[in-house]
C-alpha cells in the first residue's frame, strides 16, 4: 500500500483524523495474477499514488463519504430501498454535448440508482461533488451541458433510463445559494436540479440523505426529501 502525500496538507488544513492508503505495486500486481490479466492492462500508476494533490484526495474523499452515508441510510432504514447502481466517475464514459457553437464535458462525479424492492421503482441520480474550485460561470456552463445532454435524450442510449435528477452537493450555504441562482437563472422552474451542502449528512448520522429533507430546487422555497424525486 501507498500513502499519498497530498493527505499531508489536508491533516494540517483541515484536521483530517485518518490515514489514506492507496493501492501500491505489489497490490496491483497481485490483483493483475489473481484475475490473470497482463500488468500493463490495470489502469494503476505508481506516479499517481504520489502525484495526488490534496484537492484529489478531498474531492474523492467527499465522495466516497456521500456514498457511504447513503449505504448506510439505506440499510438502517425503514424504506424497501437498494443501491442497485453506483458508478464511480473513474470509470463512466467521457462525454460532450454542444451549447451555443461550443464542446461541454458531462463528466458526472458519479452516477447512482435507487430501487424500491417491492415497487420495482427507481430513481436515477448523476452526483456533481462541489468543492468550491471553479468559478460559478464555469459551473453554469456545466447545467447547460447536463440540461442539454437530457434534453437530447443520450441519458436513454448510455444509461438506459428514462430520465435523471442531477445532485449538486457543495461547501457551505454561501457557495450553494450562489450555484442555485446560477442555475434558476438558466433553467427556471426545472425540478431536475437538486442541492445540498457537506454538513446536512454525516456518518454519524447517515440516515438524514433519505429520511430528512435535506434538499433543495432552485426556485423553490421548500426542502425536499431525495426521494422526492425520480421516475
Amino acid at each position: 500500500m501507498d500513502r499519498p502525500e497530498g493527505q499531508l496538507i489536508l491533516r494540517m488544513r483541515e484536521g483530517l483524523r485518518f490515514a489514506v492508503y492507496s493501492l501500491g505495486r505489489e497490490g496491483a500486481r497481485l490483483i493483475a495474477e489473481e484475475d490473470q490479466l497482463p500488468f500493463e492492462s490495470l489502469r494503476w500508476h505508481y506516479a499517481k499514488n504520489h502525484e495526488a494533490k490534496d484537492r484529489y484526495l478531498k474531492h474523492t474523499l467527499e465522495i466516497a463519504r456521500f456514498r457511504t452515508a447513503l449505504t448506510l441510510a439505506i440499510q438502517h432504514g425503514k424504506e424497501p430501498l437498494k443501491l442497485e447502481r453506483w458508478i464511480s466517475g473513474f470509470d463512466l464514459a467521457k462525454e460532450s454535448v454542444r451549447v451555443n457553437g461550443k464542446r461541454i464535458p458531462v463528466y458526472p462525479d458519479g452516477f447512482f440508482t435507487l430501487r424500491n424492492s417491492e415497487t420495482t421503482k427507481r430513481r436515477h441520480f448523476m452526483l456533481e461533488m462541489d468543492l468550491g474550485t471553479m468559478t460559478i460561470g464555469r459551473f453554469a456552463k456545466k447545467i447547460q451541458g447536463y440540461r442539454t445532454y437530457w434534453e437530447e435524450g443520450r441519458h436513454k442510449g448510455h444509461y438506459r433510463i428514462g430520465t435523471f435528477q442531477l445532485l449538486t452537493v457543495t461547501t457551505r450555504e454561501e457557495r450553494l445559494r450562489n450555484l442555485m441562482q446560477a442555475t434558476y437563472k438558466l433553467y427556471p422552474g426545472k425540478r431536475q436540479f437538486l442541492f445540498t451542502t457537506l454538513d446536512r449528512y454525516s456518518l454519524q448520522e447517515p440516515e438524514h440523505v433519505l429520511n430528512t429533507p435535506i434538499f433543495e430546487i432552485p426556485g423553490d422555497k421548500q426542502y425536499h426529501y431525495l426521494l422526492d424525486f425520480g421516475e
